[in-house]
């Protein structure tokens, strides 16, 4: 609804006459909420029960794992949680990523869960406007997910 607002106000006042639904993409994306709170009081904020929130640190991994599988096994994870908590009517996830310790340009789990959350394939799970990226964790607000009639 506020992006359809959003887009209402630009194209009224001249500054955009043909918005797009990737602008609309783009905007929604920045939506995220940021925050700097200790993330372990989002557990009883949120009412979180221990399978709502999921830690990436697995320790230790079969180093004969290509480093690229193992984030890409990160982003499936995220995917897979979020459409099971969608499924099950959970209203948050919040995913333990930990600090990034990497430098510009390198891969993490927590570069692998803020990706997914700004991707297109995360718009039909989650409610950007409603999530929390925080340094060490994402908390994402789970889309209720759509009735189907007639059945």
């Amino acid at each position: 609804m506020v992006l359809k607002l959003r887009r209402a106000a630009r194209a009224f006042s001249g500054q955009v006459h043909n918005v797009t639904d990737a602008d609309l993409f783009y905007e929604e994306k920045n939506l995220l909420k940021h925050e700097s709170v200790d993330w372990t009081s989002y557990r009883s904020r949120f009412a979180l029960t221990c399978a709502d929130e999921i830690d990436l640190h697995f320790g230790e991994r079969d180093p004969h794992t290509p480093y690229e599988n193992v984030m890409a096994e990160i982003r499936d994870l995220v995917k897979e949680r979020l459409k099971q908590a969608q499924k099950n009517n959970r209203p948050y996830l919040m995913f333990v990523h930990g600090k990034s310790t990497s430098r510009r340009g390198k891969t993490t789990a927590r570069s692998q869960v803020r990706k997914f959350m700004r991707s297109k394939e995360a718009t039909p799970l989650i409610r950007r406007k409603c999530c929390i990226q925080h340094d060490t964790v994402f908390l994402a607000k789970i889309r209720e997910e759509p009735l189907i009639e007639g059945c």
